[in-house]
């Protein structure tokens, strides 16, 4: 998406008066909530149940004010910057190569065809003055962005099916190689220890989408990517290099043949998210659309899998509205809601670095650019809560109720979960956690919630915790965090599959249901045909059981999960009632054909709230590529803590 320019609104300041609220400041006591009847919401945490790492990376942000060196050399700029500090900073500016001697923003010499090495150092000095006692030592990972070719270049102008873009001239690819390999020299020679490069963005918009009907140029784009990537590793080998920084990471046909196309040359994989260009769309249109981006990013994850690669996958740019106009709820609690959803939507499907738009800018930023003194936001209290507590080894959490949103990570003798209330309603919520740890210790509670207080801090007790007197607000997100060494062993176990039968909607030719509860990856159930929307897959349990966790496993059929499910349990089949839970919507070929629980070729793994019931019930809602996939499971499993 293109980058706005466009000087801060002078109304933005008048809507925001209340959020500009000092770095450290932070009321103990609760506002008043709002009048809404409760709901009340059953979280379940398992302490001892490991899902994977989070670090810092994960809760980034794009560094739009900071390239300039009159913003990044504020005190206040620093000092918010250190506050809330994102462990990824993306120096970015879709113009970053423009002349510094005309644009506060400009990177680049123009009269002298090289970067401005003067810039670049006040800049960096700046950032890297952070790592400091002052600033609690505050030291993010780097990524610089280089957006394209310099005016200098030679272009040409390439048309097809009656659109047309202005593109490098491949007679200029050595030259913008080692114009790229030129600013890594500089950072490496200034002891910036960038850890991230990324040689173009969102160039997809320019040499593939615009001809999805054929005749794109993405081939000459591989091309110069692969030429870059070897300068830039030539100047400093210690660099990763990522791309394509996509503009459109839902156009799985352009990600596949990049990625298959930079074999060797691409160390991280980059798309971008927005939700709209709607102001006015409503909250939870607007959260439905973070189940979009963790959508692309499982796509990508899934590409980069099926394709033998072990590459990380970042969404390193993504807020609520991409448009020229101001969208309040990004400066909201609600932009913090949506910031929560996108943290836990990439965790969720094995991403493991985000950064949001922006630090400073007048629209998006989680700082504010209008009153002189650089005051925080709302969404940068949230990634200040996010950044502080929720780190290390992620757990397993879930909650039966879809308002409520978990993740809970522990780390360091500190456990902490974040509860991410998405609707309009408050939530009274009772936590229940694994029976193998308990703690009598009080936790700390930060809150970003809506007006009129914004942000504040305070404590519960774990008996508060475990008797349902906590109540979320609407459209919030509360951290709650306590310390805590106690090691802790997962209550999780496997039901024994003794006395259990199996039925389905269909099945192929010898692969029946009971193929599914053998014990073997070997054989297996399938539908027998392609996935569409009402097929269905049963257990009888024999008798009652309690359980809260189903995974299928579809072993080598790489891309025969369900694209899209819900689960049922109940007692009686012909009155199934409502579902568990429904897939968040994650394909192999593209998130247009719905759903997949998870990674191409690795288990599907469905949690859910503990139910107690005799059948249980997997309905396939999605479908794939007309007549490809069929839905497969070789060995399903269900466990009860």
């Amino acid at each position: 998406m293109s980058k706005r320019t466009t000087p801060a609104l002078t109304l933005l300041t008048l809507a925001l008066t209340a959020c500009g609220q000092p770095a450290q400041s932070g009321e103990t006591s609760a506002p008043t909530l709002h009048t809404q009847a409760a709901v009340t919401a059953n979280v379940y945490v398992d302490w001892g149940e490991t899902r994977g790492t989070i670090t810092n990376e994960l809760y980034g942000v794009g560094l739009y004010g900071g390239v300039a060196p009159s913003v990044a050399t504020q005190p206040t700029y620093k000092t918010n910057l250190s506050y809330f500090k994102p462990g990824l900073v993306r120096f970015h500016y879709n113009d970053l190569i423009n002349d510094s001697a005309t644009d506060p923003r400009g990177w680049v010499d123009v009269a002298n065809r090289r970067w401005d090495e003067a810039r670049i150092k006040t800049v960096m000095d700046a950032i890297d003055s952070l790592n400091s006692g002052t600033y609690e030592y505050y030291k993010p990972a780097k990524l610089v962005n280089i957006p394209r070719w310099p005016a200098w270049m030679k272009t040409y102008t390439y048309t097809s099916g009656g659109h047309s873009e202005t593109l490098l001239d491949p007679s200029e690819f050595d030259n913008y190689a080692a114009f790229c390999a030129q600013l890594a020299t500089i950072l490496k020679n200034q002891g910036r220890n960038v850890k991230y490069y990324t040689p173009t963005n969102e160039l997809d918009s320019r040499y593939y989408v615009p001809y999805l009907n054929g005749g794109d140029k993405l081939d000459e784009l591989i091309t110069l990517h692969n030429k870059v990537a070897a300068a830039i590793r030539a100047a400093d080998p210690n660099a990763k290099i990522g791309g394509l920084e996509f503009a459109r990471g839902d156009l799985t046909d352009g990600v596949r043949r990049f990625i298959r196309g930079t074999k060797g040359s691409l160390d991280v994989v980059m798309y971008h998210f927005y939700a709209n260009d709607d102001p006015y769309a409503a909250d939870a249109d607007v959260y439905n659309r973070t189940q979009d981006a963790a959508r692309h990013g499982q796509d990508i994850v899934n590409i980069v899998r099926q394709e033998g690669l072990n590459l990380p996958v970042m969404d390193t740019e993504f807020n609520i509205n991409y448009a020229g106009r101001q969208d309040y709820k990004m400066t909201l609690s609600q932009g913090a809601v949506y910031d929560a959803l996108v943290f836990i939507g990439a965790a969720n499907t094995g991403q493991v670095g985000t950064a949001a738009w922006n630090d400073r800018d007048g629209y998006y930023g989680k700082l504010n650019n209008d009153d002189g003194t650089n005051s925080i936001r709302v969404g940068a209290h949230n990634l200040q809560m996010f950044n502080t507590f929720m780190t290390g080894q992620r757990v397993t959490s879930t909650s039966d109720n879809g308002a409520l949103v978990t993740l809970a990570t522990t780390s360091a003798g500190r456990k902490s979960m974040a509860l991410v209330n998405r609707s309009s309603t408050a939530q009274t919520v009772k936590v229940n956690f694994s029976s193998l740890w308990s703690t009598t210790a009080t936790w700390n509670r930060y809150v970003v919630a809506p007006d009129p207080r914004y942000y504040y801090t305070g404590t519960l007790s774990t008996a508060d915790l475990q008797n349902g007197n906590l109540t979320v607000e609407p459209n919030s997100v509360t951290v709650l965090t306590v310390a805590d060494s106690a090691a802790v062993t997962s209550t999780s176990r496997e039901l024994s599959r003794t006395g259990w039968t199996a039925s389905a909607s269909g099945s192929g030719a010898g692969e029946g249901p009971a193929n599914a509860l053998d014990g073997s990856v070997t054989t297996r159930w399938s539908t027998g045909a392609p996935q569409a929307n009402g097929q269905w897959f049963q257990v009888d349990f024999g008798s009652a059981k309690t359980f809260d966790r189903v995974i299928l496993d579809a072993n080598n059929s790489l891309t025969d999960f369900p694209r899209r499910y819900e689960v049922y349990a109940s007692n009686d089949p012909a009155n199934l009632g409502m579902p568990l839970v429904t897939g968040p919507g994650i394909a192999v070929s593209g998130s247009a054909y719905g759903t997949g629980g998870g990674f191409a070729g690795a288990p599907t793994i469905i949690t859910f709230a503990p139910k107690t019931a005799r059948y249980l019930r997997i309905v396939q809602k999605g479908c794939c590529t007309p007549g490809s996939n069929w839905w497969g499971i070789n060995d399903l499993r269900v466990y009860s803590h």
